[in-house]
């Protein structure tokens, strides 16, 4: 009998629970990735911010930070020197979930991905200017490898001059990185140029790396006028690109 008693007086308090409970409010998220959820933060707002922990690795440089009414959080900015205790400024950036560092082996719950940051001071003094310096000074000195013709590739100039007719195709091209953004997203950003006196450029989205400077060859499906969300938007782009051996 007191067996029974007490199951329904647990009942009783299971239904009284569930009654007076709260919906859960899921805060929503603009996704471009099923696994990388991102969202763009807004440019008018500075974060004023001390560093706490710094992780370098060859192109970035993850910022451990503090925020005033915040608990502390991540972000990263190209590879700059920054000291635990330096105190900087920042706005906009790229705020991902789930986002993995292949070099750190690690994956952040949450991190944000700045390109406009300053040390505070009178005047500010920009981070990213001494890491564009950096990179440039590099570049002077990355070989510049020829870029050879290889037969049934299709040049750049000519898919830039009518998209539309590659528009959904697989093809080939041949190029030399100028630039690569690693794993944003979950797959690098590629720029190649065709050679030429003008610099035909064109981006592809590749698992593949080519290293600055480096020709590589690449298979992928050209696409038209993509928004990606965030700030990537390509009037023509090759995604799932492949490299040719």
């Amino acid at each position: 009998m007191k067996y029974r008693i007490y199951l329904r007086l647990i009942s009783f308090v299971l239904i009284l629970l569930s009654c007076n409970s709260k919906p859960t409010v899921v805060e929503p998220v603009k996704s471009t990735s099923a696994d990388n959820p991102v969202t763009e933060a807004d440019k008018t707002v500075s974060h004023k911010i001390t560093v706490e922990d710094v992780l370098q690795t060859k192109k970035y440089t993850y910022l451990k930070v503090a925020e005033e009414n915040l608990q502390s959080y991540w972000i990263a900015i190209s590879k700059a020197d920054v000291n635990k205790g330096d105190k900087c400024i920042y706005t906009g950036g790229l705020k991902m979930k789930g986002f993995k560092s292949n070099e750190l082996d690690r994956i952040f719950d949450e991190v944000i991905l700045v390109s406009n940051i300053s040390r505070q001071g009178a005047p500010y003094e920009s981070l990213v200017n001494e890491s564009l310096s950096e990179m440039q000074n590099a570049e002077k000195t990355v070989k510049q490898e020829k870029i050879i013709p290889v037969k049934g590739a299709t040049n750049i100039s000519d898919i830039l001059a009518n998209p539309s007719k590659y528009e959904g195709k697989l093809i080939t091209v041949t190029g030399r990185c100028t630039k690569i953004n690693h794993q944003i997203m979950n797959r690098n950003w590629i720029h190649l140029e065709d050679g030429s006196k003008d610099h035909k450029e064109i981006t592809i989205t590749s698992q593949d790396v080519l290293d600055i400077g480096a020709v590589g060859i690449f298979e992928g499906k050209i696409s038209l006028n993509k928004d990606f969300g965030a700030g990537y938007k390509y009037e023509v782009i090759m995604e799932e690109a492949k490299m040719k051996k």
